[in-house]
């Protein structure tokens, strides 16, 4: 994914609020299918990092997450991560991966 569909996600993601919340005890197995389940139904999700959590925003963790939850990192401020997965059932594409695809392909063409 290259900086501008991270930075037209990002703005997409820009009135959403962090839904799944990652404490003292880290990212466990129930933060993970957290994620995994809202990413599913909604394509786009923040995860925030509290005070009392020993996780920073790093790129192990981002790894981590997008390993586990199969789903695209977009981008991070302070401690807010946002995440990213096309959802696509049979026949139906989701409101903001058809946003997406319409984006890039928009990009696609004005490059060539």
């Amino acid at each position: 994914m290259n900086s501008k569909e991270r930075n037209f996600l990002r703005k997409r993601a820009h009135g959403l609020e962090p839904v799944v919340r990652v404490g003292k005890e880290g990212v466990t197995d129930t933060v993970i299918q957290s994620i995994k389940e809202y990413i599913e139904k909604n394509e786009l999700m923040k995860v925030k990092l509290l005070q009392n959590s020993l996780e920073d925003v790093t790129m192990e963790l981002v790894n981590e997450i997008e390993a586990k939850a199969k789903c695209v990192f977009v981008g991070s401020v302070g401690k807010i991560m946002i995440f990213f997965k096309e959802k696509r059932d049979k026949n139906k594409i989701g409101e903001i991966t058809q946003e997406f695809i319409e984006f890039k392909k928009k990009r696609r063409e004005m490059n060539e």
